[in-house]
């Protein structure tokens, strides 16, 4: 067993539950236990259990996953080390509102109109961008995941305007530091397919 990963911290966001039945997404909070089961193994990620939590059922409201992000915020401000990784994981509905194009996470306690009740991704952003750790991981499960452009809104544009490159000068992620190439088999029902590549032996 190597030793635990003092400095790495979690936040699992699985919007299982809804105040709308219908939007009920009750297999997510299997894909939720199932990565913190990995983050706290201690021969996988090795995370320290307190450092990992799970907001799902009503505690996924907007209040609530803003509370949860502020509990992110305080670990990694009281990690002296000046290594902190810090990893958001978000599964649940995402929405596109096509008038403006503005994009939404879905809360346990959103209504109709949507804009009103879920949560800009514009939003959750600015609160992911205050964490400030020194890694930071953010995973979003959801619809219309490539569009909320997370990854672009929490980092600083340089001088001159956007910084997303062509698709063609993308760089091949497998060539990033140590890790290893895992081809993984299909998941089994009920689960979710990014997840379940994340979390394959």
């Amino acid at each position: 067993m190597d030793a635990p990963f003092d400095h790495g911290y979690a936040l699992l966001i699985a919007v299982n539950e809804s105040q709308m039945p219908n939007y009920a997404l009750p297999t997510v909070a299997k894909d939720a236990a199932a990565l913190h089961a990995v983050f706290v193994h201690p021969d996988r990620c090795a995370y320290l259990p307190e450092n990992v939590r799970i907001i799902q059922g009503p505690e996924a409201s907007r209040e609530g996953i803003r509370a949860g992000l502020a509990w992110l915020q305080d670990k990694i401000q009281q990690d002296s080390s000046g290594n902190a990784t810090a990893v958001v994981y978000y599964t649940g509905h995402g929405a596109r509102d096509t008038s403006d194009n503005t994009f939404y996470l879905i809360p346990y306690d959103f209504g109709i109109p949507v804009r009103d009740t879920a949560i800009p991704a514009t939003q959750f952003a600015a609160e992911l961008e205050s964490v400030q750790p020194r890694r930071l991981l953010v995973i979003l499960d959801c619809c219309h995941a490539a569009g909320m452009n997370i990854k672009e809104q929490t980092r600083p544009q340089p001088r001159g305007g956007d910084m997303r490159p062509p698709h063609r000068n993308q760089p091949d992620c497998r060539s990033w530091g140590r890790g290893r190439d895992a081809p993984c088999s299909v998941p089994p029902p009920g689960r979710s397919s990014p997840t379940f590549a994340l979390i394959c032996p």
